[in-house]
């Protein structure tokens, strides 16, 4: 009787309070929300050149930067597409402003902006990288 009590206690823990407390911090990272959620989301990315001035740098080019499962989600990410909301991407934003660095030669700063919405009619939320230096 006390294993089942415990065992009780521990799927509380593990399958209710840790999950449902990763909310607090706004991530929801021990939450489980991997395809929990479906909408609409498009990539951008500036360029800054030596002059400052900003120009855009295509998603697709910057997946030729890239392997797997991220060069997959790059490809025509430029444009409003429907699938599941990653954070993933969202947490490596500055990951690929790093890589538009290594393809775009004229950059010397990258920023990359994530616009999510949940469909035609909703607003959108964005999420942005740092102001990434490109080394030269």
């Amino acid at each position: 009787m006390k294993i089942a009590r415990l065992h009780g206690i521990v799927l509380f823990f593990v399958a209710f309070a840790i999950p449902a407390a990763s909310y607090l911090d706004g991530s929801g990272r021990l939450a489980y929300s991997m395809f929990a959620d479906i909408a609409e989301s498009r990539i951008e990315i500036r360029g800054e050149d030596a002059a400052e001035r900003a120009f855009p740098i295509a998603a697709t080019k910057v997946a030729t930067a890239l392997t797997g499962a991220a060069r997959a989600a790059m490809v025509g990410a430029d444009h409003f597409h429907t699938g599941p909301v990653h954070r993933m991407m969202r947490m490596h934003l500055d990951d690929l402003a790093g890589a538009a660095c290594l393809v775009e030669p004229t950059a010397r700063f990258v920023t990359v902006r994530l616009v999510e919405r949940h469909d035609v009619l909703a607003t959108t939320q964005t999420f942005e990288s740092r102001r990434r230096p490109c080394s030269r």
